[in-house]
């Protein structure tokens, strides 16, 4: 692979790093050379990231080095062995992966290897895949909390679907549902990069929230930075949202889903704070704010108005 060849993976920026390494300890280089070196760099901050762990590693690897100095062509034939380990190891030794799931009523919370701490909602499924130049997270489904802690030398991303989402800050959410996607930042900026490469990537701060729908990014949302995290905390908070809404919401954390009776009554729309550590306290709640009656009735909750007879 030539080292001016568009790189757009991990492995195809690791790859050039090692070969510009290796061409810039030459006997002689080009002003040409430097200045593709130069264009380089400056195409993708992954590209300076994964250069300066390379010389990171070659300075390591000085250090330790007791025999006279060498030529500049040896150094370079050095670099180039150096460079074929460096990608070896990668290939050998990748980083390994660690998946982590909640089943349905399940919530879990989880302290990562880096200090990072990750909250699952009900039925989630994330792999865990931190290397020594990355920290990546893939959400298969479900929902996810992560406060992260600060590291520079290995950004912090999750994957999920075809969409990238980096953080620039410390606390953000996403969710993941069939067609759609929501990510929300309570502290802090995430960079959202949809699958489409023809839109344009999104910076969401603090306090907003986006949804992608079938690819397509839905406009920026306010939203409240508390009730974002709620769920990690035992609650979940809604105003005037319909009954509908609320309830699907519930039914994410219950093992026993709520299904309404009549249609009608999803559309009225309320306002509270219902707690789901305890699945009897939602109907409760339910019955005082929304006027509903409850029958178990195969394994569900069935919810009609109370004056339905």
């Amino acid at each position: 692979m030539s080292p001016t060849a568009a790189t757009s993976t991990p492995e195809q920026v690791q790859e050039a790093a090692a070969l510009w390494f290796a061409r810039l300890r030459g006997d002689e280089v080009a002003a040409s050379t430097r200045a593709e070196f130069a264009a380089w760099l400056a195409a993708d901050p992954a590209h300076a990231e994964e250069y300066s762990l390379l010389e990171q590693l070659w300075d390591n690897a000085a250090r330790l080095q007791t025999r006279p100095r060498k030529s500049g062509r040896a150094l370079a034939t050095a670099a180039l062995a150096a460079a074929a380990l460096f990608l070896g190891w990668f290939n050998l030794a990748p980083p390994t992966d660690t998946l982590l799931s909640t089943v349905a009523g399940e919530r879990r919370h989880v302290q990562l290897d880096d200090g990072s701490e990750l909250d699952l909602a009900p039925q989630t499924q994330v792999s865990v895949r931190f290397g020594k130049g990355q920290r990546q997270l893939e959400l298969a489904q479900g929902s996810i909390a992560i406060s992260v802690a600060a590291d520079a030398q290995r950004p912090f991303e999750v994957l999920a679907g075809s969409s990238r989402i980096r953080d620039i800050g410390t606390r953000f959410t996403v969710d993941r549902r069939a067609n759609e996607l929501r990510v929300g930042v309570a502290e802090g900026m995430v960079e959202v990069s949809p699958g489409d490469a023809q839109q344009t990537r999104q910076i969401l701060r603090a306090g907003e929230a986006l949804t992608i729908v079938d690819g397509e990014i839905r406009p920026v949302l306010a939203v409240d930075r508390n009730n974002l995290l709620a769920w990690t905390k035992g609650q979940l908070i809604f105003e005037e949202a319909p009954l509908s809404e609320v309830v699907a919401a519930l039914n994410r954390f219950r093992k026993t889903p709520i299904v309404l009776g009549d249609p009608q009554a999803g559309r009225q729309r309320i306002s509270g704070v219902f707690l789901i550590a305890d699945e009897a306290t939602a109907p409760l709640a339910l019955a005082r704010i929304a006027g509903l009656r409850f029958e178990t009735q195969d394994g569900r909750l069935l919810a009609r108005r109370a004056e339905t007879h």
